[in-house]
């Protein structure tokens, strides 16, 4: 049966055990869609570990507002182009990984911040991704199952 995963990076710092509402997210830009993994949670981390240890602090500029969703329901602003975040997307899509998605992998991918509420970025806000989240969804929840903090160059970062 397997279980279901996000890898994200936060806008602000998440930790290990922490959980919330899946309709209340913490803002952030999604890197590794939500997957079905059957390969347990130590061999997931075990596998996406070297990708989120290489990675790097990334500055990111926030554009325009859209609507996202089969409904067009989800509000979200859109990430202006970053050759850093679509490199670390498509560095994440892993054996073994069953997108729920798969037809908004790269070159479809569309990095954005979903609205939460009245929490949101202003179109031309920069912000850096200093962080990522291993994140497993289990129906309304989400836990952080790992996190990778991120120095500023390639290298620096460490598995909290």
């Amino acid at each position: 049966m397997g279980q279901t995963f996000v890898i994200v990076c936060p806008l602000e710092a998440l930790h290990a055990g922490q959980s919330f509402s899946r309709r209340a997210w913490p803002l952030h830009v999604t890197v590794g869609q939500n997957f079905r993994w059957d390969g347990g949670t130590e061999a997931l981390v075990a596998l996406v570990d070297p990708v989120l240890r290489r990675a790097r602090r990334c500055a990111i500029q926030v554009g325009v507002e859209a609507l996202f969703g089969a409904h067009g329901a989800v509000e979200v602003s859109l990430v202006e182009p970053s050759s850093v975040l679509t490199a670390l997307h498509e560095q994440l899509v892993l054996d073994g990984m069953a997108f729920a998605e798969p037809q908004y992998l790269s070159p479809n991918y569309r990095p954005h911040i979903t609205h939460v509420g009245k929490t949101r970025p202003q179109e031309g806000d920069r912000v850096t991704l200093e962080s990522a989240a291993l994140v497993e969804l289990r129906g309304d929840a989400a836990e952080v199952v790992a996190t990778w903090a991120w120095g500023p160059e390639s290298g620096e970062s460490r598995q909290t």
